[in-house]
């Protein structure tokens, strides 16, 4: 008979509300992969719509034939607008992985004036930005290629202008990091090959991975992270709070996720079939497990799955 739900129930939970939520919004998938993982990877691309304070580098200067799309972004910014339309249509495939997102935290934007379909018409100038839920820092332009993917200079300029950004990835008490990976080929090496690096910048200040390193699947461990996080507040919550109350057998549980909202509430339903006078009754209890239960449970959700948090 039954007692406890497990971490492995929780996660087929997840992973059939993942399937759902990213078909009906008509997201590329894989499905021989974790699809909760690659729903974290996709909704991490994505940018709230938040009113933003917009400021630059002052090595940024964008072309002449650009400013125009330049100004509608930052308007749509300062507004609090939707500006996914300026992104890559890659944000469509949730198993694809943006390596200038997670080693570095950076964004790029495509800087068209009016729509082609559900984006902004593509140009070959992208303006680069670490974006967070308060503001946007462009860093500089770029076209497509692997310096712009790649090269470590936009992390050199994050450091000398605004090191608060990339503070969480600053290695401390390290220097002379060998072998040293600072080439755009080495460092395109490196995360192809789910290898996690530090980088050594100029002045011998070390960071590492914005996203705290990758799996072997290629993905964020930070995905990894916050599925575990959801996952066993999930399974505390329940245990400690619905089934040690239950006094009757317990024959079967079925756990179905209905929603995992931007503010990190989790809704569903516990279906449990209980064994009493030698019959099968089932129950459906509503599942509201609010962030502040969750942080109770010892196991906050990760930021990263927060829109309102870094972008």
């Amino acid at each position: 008979m039954r007692k406890i739900i497990t971490y492995q129930e929780i996660l087929i939970a997840l992973n059939d509300w993942a399937k759902s939520e990213l078909l009906s919004k008509n997201i590329k998938f894989n499905e021989n992969k974790d699809q909760f993982i690659q729903y974290l990877n996709y909704f991490n691309k994505l940018i709230s719509n938040n009113k933003r304070k917009v400021s630059c580098s002052k090595c940024f200067k964008v072309s002449y034939e650009n400013e125009s799309g330049l100004n509608k972004l930052i308007k749509k910014m300062e507004k609090g607008e939707d500006v996914n339309c300026h992104l890559s249509k890659l944000i469509g495939n949730a198993e694809n992985i943006d390596y200038l997102l997670d080693g570095y935290g950076i964004k790029h934007f495509h800087l068209g004036v009016e729509k082609e379909g559900n984006f902004i018409k593509r140009t070959g100038e992208l303006a680069l930005g670490f974006i967070t839920k308060e503001e946007v820092f462009f860093i500089t332009t770029k076209n497509h290629g692997d310096d712009t993917w790649y090269g470590k200079d936009v992390l050199e300029i994050l450091h000398k202008e605004r090191p608060d950004l990339i503070e969480h990835a600053k290695v401390r008490g390290v220097c002379g990091v060998e072998p040293k990976i600072t080439s755009i080929a080495d460092i395109k090496y490196c995360r192809k090959n789910q290898l996690s690096i530090a980088i050594e910048l100029d002045d011998g200040t070390v960071y590492f991975q914005n996203d705290l390193g990758a799996t072997l699947a290629g993905y964020s461990s930070s995905h990894v992270f916050n599925q575990q996080h959801i996952a066993k507040s999930i399974m505390n919550y329940i245990n400690e709070n619905i089934l040690q109350e239950t006094n009757s057998l317990i024959n079967s549980i079925n756990l179905k996720i209905i929603n995992i909202t931007p503010d990190s509430e989790i809704l569903g339903e516990l279906l449990i079939y209980h064994i009493i006078d030698n019959k099968l009754i089932n129950e459906i209890i509503p599942l509201h497990l609010e962030k502040r239960k969750q942080m109770t449970q010892k196991f906050e959700m990760a930021d990263r799955f927060n829109p309102s948090a870094v972008e």
